[in-house]
């Protein structure tokens, strides 16, 4: 697994999506409070999981949600956005079986 790479990819990634909303007028959420209020609920919402096993579950969850929300991204009407999903999507879908295979190495409780 190149769980390593992860973090370079998405910051790269994240980069040139803020670029392209710029370019566009867009603004782009700041992700921080969201992911401090995902973590906290991760840890709240075990409900007798490990913390890994539900930090596992959490990883395939977010990632199947970006992935649809890519997909259809890149069907849009703006070339720009349409092309970025796109180049985006295989290594979100690689990020995905990555995070499936943590769940099948990761115990419950």
């Amino acid at each position: 697994m190149a769980a390593t790479s992860h973090p370079i990819d998405l910051e790269v990634d994240n980069e040139k999506l803020a670029r392209l909303a710029a370019d566009k007028g867009l603004e782009v959420s700041d992700e921080a409070p969201l992911m401090d209020k995902a973590k906290t609920l991760i840890l709240q919402a075990r409900d007798g999981e490990s913390f890994d096993a539900a930090y596992a579950n959490n990883q395939v969850n977010a990632h199947e949600q970006t992935i649809e929300l890519f997909e259809r991204a890149s069907r849009s009407e703006d070339a720009e956005i349409a092309a970025f999903a796109r180049e985006t999507l295989p290594k979100l879908k690689e990020h995905l079986e990555e995070a499936r295979k943590l769940v099948e190495a990761t115990p419950d409780t």
